[in-house]
């Protein structure tokens, strides 16, 4: 009676992950990774995902290659949304086969005290709907700048907790709608 025995060989990785973090810096998500070593590796991509389950492309970096010593690699994020922001590292080597690495999340706050939105976008008949969601009771300057940079539009109001509406007429045309509070926050749309 023969023996039978199931052998199961794995390639190896084609790096060796010593870290992978994801944290909130002001406005920012900030992802760093290390790898210890890496072997025929061509590139990393990041992906976002806002329910953990269906994830966008983010950027690709490019990989060492080969090397026997720390690689240290960075990504920020410029506009992560307001909650939970899913990060998912990938490997892929030269042969085209990708590894995930790990899924980090950061929550995020902004640390604003408001925030806009204009409805609709494109505005319609010319009427302009500013939103601004606050935190707090505030005073704000509104700007309208045009794309020369000329201020077309300024009032200054005052704000309560929660959606406030502004609305203005503009000429057809593309703008920047700046939003500055008392304390000196200033946020663009």
């Amino acid at each position: 009676m023969a023996d039978t025995f199931t052998i199961q060989v794995t390639a190896s990785l084609a790096v060796s992950l010593l870290k992978y973090t994801a944290f909130q810096k002001k406005e920012t998500a900030v992802l760093l990774w290390s790898t210890a070593f890496e072997q025929d590796n061509d590139y990393f991509t990041i992906e976002r995902s806002l329910n953990g389950r269906d994830f966008q492309f983010q950027m690709l970096v490019n990989g060492s290659h080969n090397s026997r010593t720390t690689s240290n690699y960075e990504y920020i994020d410029n506009s992560p949304a307001e909650g939970i922001n899913y990060y998912r590292l990938t490997q892929t080597d030269k042969n085209g086969r990708s590894t995930v690495l790990g899924t980090r999340s950061v929550n995020f706050r902004s640390s604003h005290s408001f925030k806009l939105r204009i409805q609709p976008n494109p505005v319609l008949n010319n009427q302009v709907q500013l939103n601004i969601s606050s935190s707090k009771k505030q005073l704000v300057n509104v700007y309208v700048l045009d794309m020369n940079g000329s201020k077309v539009f300024e009032r200054t109001t005052k704000i309560g907790t929660g959606e406030n509406k502004i609305r203005f007429q503009l000429a057809a045309g593309s703008y920047v709608v700046s939003v500055k509070s008392s304390d000196g926050t200033v946020v663009n749309e």
